[in-house]
């Protein structure tokens, strides 16, 4: 069968995409009902939304919100389609919270630190400046028994070799996340050039490894796809919301990722993509791309 355009089409396939569609109408227009009939005060959590967010799911979230005063949603995401951005804000009162938001503060992590032991005033100092206030970098370095007896020292230091090791244990774990090459090119590049885009990304790193019979449209989507599971799993974020193409590492593992790009990438490769990367963002931000040149 072919469609208008003589497109050859599967009727079922496109059956089973009205059928899919009809489900959808039918259960916004039950989730709108049902938001609507709330008496009394009701939270919905909905966590690990990385996963299903769409802009579709995202604009019927707000739209099932705006049916009744009573209901009130916290989403808890890596990213969003939409649901940060100005379309939502435009329509509802909302408070968005960051990573930054949930790092630990000095004062805290003198806390957590006393809470495990004693720990002098310079090992406070180096665990914030090294960790970031990394929640889970803290209690990693703090709560391991080998570091209390072995890494510690006199007067309750911990040493900086300590510290350094356990970040490259969680590093380790990470990567053992990271399923292909791709990912994995993506983040040490990442590490390597804070602010990198998915354009330079392409045209340099990912373009160059490409059988011939890929299109260009087909390195974007690939990269993209890259991007977005290293996104998914916390390990790299975009910098700023109006610069979405740009990402950066997670803080808490920049520089131990950056020790490893070495290791991963040549130095032909460091050096082409250090050189584009600087052409391309002095763009959007010169004072930076100033700084790497």
């Amino acid at each position: 069968a072919t469609n208008a355009r003589g497109i050859a089409v599967n009727p079922s396939n496109t059956a089973n995409a009205a059928n899919a569609s009809n489900v959808s109408n039918t259960a916004k227009i039950a989730a709108r009902k049902l938001a609507s009939s709330f008496e009394s005060s009701i939270m919905l959590v909905i966590d690990n939304f990385e996963g299903l967010t769409s802009p579709e799911l995202d604009i019927a979230l707000v739209d099932m919100i705006e049916q009744s005063p009573m209901l009130k949603m916290v989403v808890i995401s890596r990213r969003f389609s939409m649901f940060d951005g100005p379309f939502t804000k435009a329509r509802l009162s909302m408070r968005l919270i960051t990573a930054n938001d949930l790092v630990f503060r000095e004062q805290e992590v003198r806390e957590l630190a006393a809470f495990y032991g004693p720990t002098d005033d310079e090992s406070v100092t180096a665990l914030m400046e090294t960790t970031v206030g990394w929640p889970l970098a803290l209690h990693a370095v703090l709560s391991d028994e080998g570091g209390r007896q072995g890494g510690r020292q006199g007067g309750g230091r911990i040493t900086s070799a300590h510290i350094s090791c356990q970040l490259s244990l969680i590093a380790n774990d990470y990567l053992e996340l990271i399923s292909s090459e791709d990912q994995r090119r993506v983040l040490f590049a990442v590490a390597v050039c804070p602010g990198l885009s998915t354009r330079t990304f392409a045209e340099t790193m990912v373009g160059r490894r490409l059988s011939e019979d890929e299109s260009a449209s087909a390195v974007h989507a690939r990269t993209l796809r890259a991007f977005r599971e290293l996104g998914d799993l916390g390990l790299i974020e975009r910098v700023l919301p109006q610069q979405a193409h740009r990402y950066k590492c997670h803080e808490g593992l920049a520089a131990e990722l950056y020790k490893r790009a070495g290791l991963e990438l040549t130095k032909f490769e460091l050096d082409r993509l250090a050189r584009a990367h600087v052409a391309d963002l002095s763009a959007d931000d010169p004072f930076s791309a100033i700084a790497l040149y």
